[in-house]
């Protein structure tokens, strides 16, 4: 078995090149996963005014390259390190036995055991001459050395791909024969003065390669081959094919040169280059660095274990996964433009122009024509025009510079073999199989050309961008980049129906049954005759005739019926919609591809149940037009009776896969047996269900508490044995703006829902479509098995609460903070206005925090801070205002603008669940007080925070077991182990981060305030007030005591968290109570008994829930301790007006004690 590991444990290595490009990324490698090498002799040409060894550290040791493996093992040990295993040489290759003194070359003579020669001039139209110096003498003065060390066990020699670019189509890892004499031509070459080494007299030596850096190393190859002829040492030459940035190590992106694709990349990202010329679809081979070290690094055991001790091997990626000249087209405009540097000089696009004449018309019209007007123009204008003409002639001879030099490789390509380091690759040991990975096969070229791009932004430009994460574990994929149709005259007319077409075929989920055989199939079943006879013999005046077409009104309502004609409409719709409103639309891939391992997995039909968050009305498009594009099963979506009234869009909704059902099946026995046999029946078909375990849509941005009743039905029809399983799959869905953002706060503020009409739609369309949304990111998790999760358990109702809980705590979790989330919750810390400039440090701080604490934050990678706030306040320009320049606050003119701050808090609420715990133990230090110099007992802050954990658990979900015990000793370490609280020696407790600390208790304070005006209204009620009622009455107290500065946060006028306040006093505190009637719509509640409305009419029955203290709080004491205790934890407004606050004690006696 061959092993890299064993090649090089205890050898001593000579490295040539440790100063480029490659040797600093196979240095990084070498000292990050060869512990066991023994020295690593560098050879390091001294610099202009500064020695070998200098010029080492300033160049390479001080490099970013090992910024990795500082952070994993710490400067000190990787200073240790770099003094134990690395040895400067000072020398150079173009000198006489390498440069190197007489002492060294004795050292290295005697303790050499592998030679790595990495140093090469890649400079494409250097002097043959010079070329030949340094990559044909060089290498031999290489070899010299090899020739004169002791214990040499290989030399392996880097050479290009490109040295065989004369020949055509596949090239083989041989060494293919030369025609020319080789002794001879550099004798040729040696005899030639400068003036004969011209480009003229050079093309007539080179023939046909290129350049004199393919040639030289051609000549060398041949001569390595002739030497090595029965060395005592084995010999390898790997030939990496255009090395590009790196993939994983030592982290996406690293590049510190431009060269070769760099060039190019650069150039067109900086509007320099617009076209090349050459086919969109020839292959160009651009490897990562990364790939190319390992390669260099497996060729070493490749070599020793070949037979005849001489190895060939390519390191190229066009015969296994071809990169190609469309993958720039696609990917690099598009980031660059995104990610635009201050260096750009012109507008950013790419193509690639196939006719030779096409192209010189397209250099004539971009550059030489707009030169001879600049020229001309100066000659007889300003000096500053005289300026820009010159400036404008430097840029073209660089684009001709550029195009001259890869004009050759853009016109051909080349498929080159990857066979050679396969099998060695294979035979290494598992562990050294994934550190020494060769698999190219798992390279997502979309991705490699971002962190490329980002690495030369970064890097080489020296601009501040965010790291970019690991693109095996963070890759994302945008929905814009996935419709493309296959060829044909329709996908060239109208490639969205072409694509559209394409995907019904490829997706057979999309045929559902009728909705006359579903129908009849619902209404065949046994439990359904069983309840219709049953109301027949109670309504003796009814005939089953009539029940039976009762039940079938009810269900023509109710039942989607999938049209794939529609489907296909709306898929295209839903395309150009997207893109209209998002800037991109992301998809962690992985998910996807779990979705598709889980079925696959499964043999038969399983049914998927999509669970998604619910923030909006395109959660509905999002999820199905997903599972259109990935060919997952399309499903039927539960949508609310509200739609029934919207025309077109219901029949559209219908066809598509939508199901119409009440907001409450309360005393309709019939109704909720029709809808859970429809539930059993799509089931039973193998039709997939989407439903939002949240009941609707989340106005204020937090995940809601689970509903329960149609994830009841499903599970029932498992656990029933009706369907062998069903998988749960739960989707994230977070935008950068809501687009409902607006009616919401409103919503929140206590005004009506908008009913949804048709008129409303069309209403509302137009402003929609001329506004922008940003981007849009979702995010599916692993999929869980609905019989695994019950594991033996039958009761139905114990399975589907806990499972119900632990989708609904996934789907937190998997929410991820977008950068308007963060701003909107620095703009509502810093109330009176915050900076431009601190809001790019504040978000970066932000952002740290969160990571740390395990949150999602996206779209922050390869972005420069200053361009995310931007963006941010761009977004939210209808809520903030910039007061004075580059100084922004929340928009609040006149009371009309207050919900603003609900729409801010909106945002904000969607990283609250990060916080929770830490911003409950902030509060609960806050209120016992911060002025003990003694610090603060440890019991009454564990006693403080139990008591504001019960009061605020209802705001996030707190774990998967809405049962399990909170850990408040685990909680209260990580606030000491995150540098928040200190423990102090006498046990007490004190402040150790006082921004932290902060930020925390702002989290936190709005929700307590909610409950403190929830706890002043439920003390003046007298007798049983309906529900609605009191939330209008809480809410209108809520906000007369924030504008009485009575309390500090308008967002704690927040119908949603009133509502969760409401429900915590009568579940956790047993304040009140709820009593709920039924009646019939229409029928007057008064003295009326409650009735079964649906059994004789289609209306939906009405709820009418009253709200009324219990008896142990009547009399007000209990219920005042509780509010007083409510009090201590909130903030203290810092001033009391006094122009209503007479009126209010006298309304709410209460005040004036608290």
């Amino acid at each position: 078995m061959a092993s890299v590991l064993d090649a090089l444990n205890g050898r001593c290595m000579f490295i040539t090149g440790s100063t480029g490009f490659v040797g600093k990324v196979f240095l990084e490698k070498l000292l990050r996963c060869v512990p066991g090498i023994r020295t690593i002799y560098l050879l390091v040409r001294p610099g202009k005014g500064c020695s070998a060894k200098q010029r080492f550290r300033n160049e390479v040791l001080s490099s970013h390259v090992f910024s990795r493996l500082r952070s994993e093992i710490g400067d000190a040990e990787f200073e240790r390190l770099a003094d134990e295993k690395l040895v400067v040489v000072s020398g150079d290759l173009t000198q006489k036995c390498l440069g190197i003194s007489e002492a060294e070359l004795a050292e290295l003579r005697e303790r050499l055991n592998v030679i790595y020669h990495v140093a090469a001039s890649i400079e494409f139209n250097l002097r043959l001459d010079m070329a030949a110096e340094m990559n044909v003498y060089g290498t031999m003065r290489v070899f010299d050395l090899a020739d004169s060390c002791a214990h040499l066990e290989a030399v392996i020699h880097i050479s290009t791909a490109y040295t065989n670019c004369t020949q055509s189509g596949v090239v083989q890892e041989v060494l293919y024969p030369c025609s020319f004499d080789i002794p001879a031509m550099l004798a040729t070459i040696s005899r030639l003065s400068n003036r004969e080494l011209q480009k003229v007299t050079v093309d007539g030596l080179i023939g046909d390669w290129p350049n004199t850096y393919t040639f030289t190393k051609f000549i060398a190859e041949h001569m390595i081959a002739k030497r090595c002829k029965g060395a005592r040492y084995a010999t390898a030459i790997v030939r990496p094919t255009i090395i590009a940035g790196a993939w994983l190590e030592p982290f996406p992106g690293w590049v510190d040169v431009i060269s070769a694709a760099g060039a190019i990349f650069v150039t067109v990202g900086l509007g320099l280059v617009t076209a090349l010329p050459g086919k969109a679809t020839h292959i160009g081979d651009v490897v990562p660095v990364d790939f190319v070290v390992n390669g260099m690094l497996v060729a070493l055991p490749g070599a020793l274990s070949h037979p005849d001790r001489f190895f060939i091997c390519q390191v190229a990626a066009s015969s296994i996964k071809p990169w190609r000249w469309q993958n720039a087209i696609d990917c690099l405009p598009a980031f660059w433009m995104s990610h635009p540097s201050a260096h750009t000089i012109g507008p950013v696009k790419f193509s690639m122009v196939s006719n030779p004449t096409l192209y010189d018309m397209h250099m004539l019209a971009r550059y030489a024509l707009p030169s001879a007007i600049l020229n001309a123009v100066a000659l007889v204008g300003t000096a500053a025009q005289k300026r820009k003409a010159a400036q404008f002639q430097k840029v073209i001879v660089k684009v001709n510079a550029l195009v001259d030099a890869f004009r050759y490789f853009t016109e051909r390509e080349w498929q080159f073999e990857f066979k050679n380091l396969v099998p060695v690759a294979a035979s290494l040991p598992p562990e050294e199989q994934r550190v020494f990975w060769l698999d190219i096969s798992e390279l997502d070229y979309t991705q490699f050309m971002r962190s490329f791009s980002y690495g030369l932004i970064r890097f080489v430009l020296k601009e501040d961008l965010i790291d970019l994460g690991n693109p095996l574990v963070t890759k994302t994929v945008c929905l814009h980049e996935t419709t493309a149709p296959e060829p044909g005259i329709l996908s060239r007319i109208m490639p969205g129906v072409a694509w559209s077409r394409q995907q019904i075929r490829r997706n057979g989920s999309v045929d559902g049954p009728t909705l006359g055989q579903m129908k009849a199939s619902v209404l065949a079943s046994p439990r359904i005759q069983d309840i219709l006879a049953k109301q027949v013999e109670r309504q003796q005046e009814r005939s089953m005739e009539d029940a039976m077409q009762h039940a079938a009104s009810m269900l023509e309502v109710m039942i989607g019926e999938t049209k794939p004609s529609v489907i296909t409409g709306m898929a295209v719709t839903i395309r150009r919609l997207l893109k209209r409103l998002y800037s991109s639309v992301l998809v962690n891939q992985e998910g996807v591809d779990g979705v598709k391992q889980a079925l696959s997995s499964r043999a038969g039909e399983i049914p998927l149940i999509y669970v998604p968050t619910h923030r909006s009305y395109m959660d509905f498009l999002l999820v199905s037009y997903i599972c259109f594009v990935y060919n997952l099963p399309v499903p039927y979506i539960a949508a609310g009776n509200d739609f029934l009234d919207v025309a077109v869009v219901n029949w559209l909704f219908r066809h598509s896969g939508a199901f119409f059902i009440r907001r409450s099946f309360a005393g309709d026995v019939l109704y909720k047996a029709l809808f859970e046999e429809y539930i059993r029946q799509l089931l039973c078909m193998g039709k997939s269900i989407e439903f939002y375990i949240e009941g609707g849509r989340s106005r204020s941005g937090k995940m809601l508490q689970p509903r329960l009743g149609i994830l009841q039905s499903v599970v029932q029809t498992v656990l029933n044995g009706d369907v062998r399983d069903a998988l749960v799959v739960p989707i994230s869905i977070n935008y950068e703006k809501t687009l409902e953002a607006s009616a919401f706060s409103n919503e929140l503020h206590g005004n009506s829902k908008i009913k949804e009409t048709l008129r409303n739609l069309v209403g509302a369309t137009s402003s929609v479509l001329t506004s922008k949304f940003g981007r849009v990111s979702i995010r599916i998790g692993e999929p869980q098995s609905i019989v695994e999760f019950a594991n033996g358990r039958k009761c139905v109702r114990t399975v589907n609460r806990a499972l119900a809980y632990s989708v609904s705590f996934t789907l937190q979790s998997l929410c991820e903070i977008m950068p308007t989330h963060m701003v909107a919750t620095l703009l509502l810390m810093f109330r009176r206005g915050i900076s431009r400039a601190q809001l790019v440090s504040k978000l970066d701080w932000l952002r740290r925090e969160i990571l740390t604490r395990g949150g999602r934050v996206i779209l922050f990678e390869t972005q420069k801070l200053d361009w995310i706030v931007a963006q941010s306040l761009e977004l939210l320009r209808d809520v903030v205002e910039e007061k004075r320049q580059n100084f922004f606050e929340a928009k609040i003119w006149q009371p009309g603008d207050y919900p603003n701050l609900l729409l801010l808090g909106h945002y904000r609420n969607k990283l609250f669940h990060v916080f929770f715990r830490e911003s409950i133990w902030a509060c609960a230090l806050h209120s016992i007080g911060l002025d003990n110099a003694d610090g603060v007992s440890r019991d009454a802050l564990f006693d403080s925070t139990a008591f504001l954990f019960k009061l605020l658990k209802r705001e996030v979900l707190n774990g998967p077991d809405p049962d399990g015990a909170e850990d408040f000793e685990s909680s209260f370490q990580e606030m000491i182990s995150r540098g928040v609280f200190t423990l102090l020696p006498n046990g007490h407790v004190e402040i150790a981060s006082e921004s932290m600390f902060s930020f925390l208790c702002a989290l936190c304070w709005p929700f307590i305030d909610s409950y403190y005006a929830t706890g002043l209204l439920l003390h003046t009620l007298e007798g049983p007030v309906e529900e609605s009622q009191v939330l209008h009455r809480t809410q209108w107290l809520a906000t007369t005591l924030y504008h009485e500065s009575i309390i500090c946060f308008y967002e704690s006028c927040s119908s949603d968290t009133l509502r969760n306040a409401l429900t915590t006093f009568q579940e956790e505190f047993g304040v009140a109570c709820r009593t709920k009637q039924v009646f019939a719509d229409g029928q007057s509640s008064k003295g009326a008994r409650a009735k079964p409305a649906a059994s004789t009419t289609q209306s939906t029955p009405v709820i009418k829930t009253e709200i009324s203290l219990t008896s142990k709080f009547q009399d007000g004491e209990l219920l005042q301790q509780l509010i007083h205790r409510i009090d201590l934890v909130r903030k203290r407004p810092p001033v009391t007006r006094s122009s209503l606050r007479r009126a209010m004690i006298a309304e709410i006696p209460l005040l004036a004690k608290l």
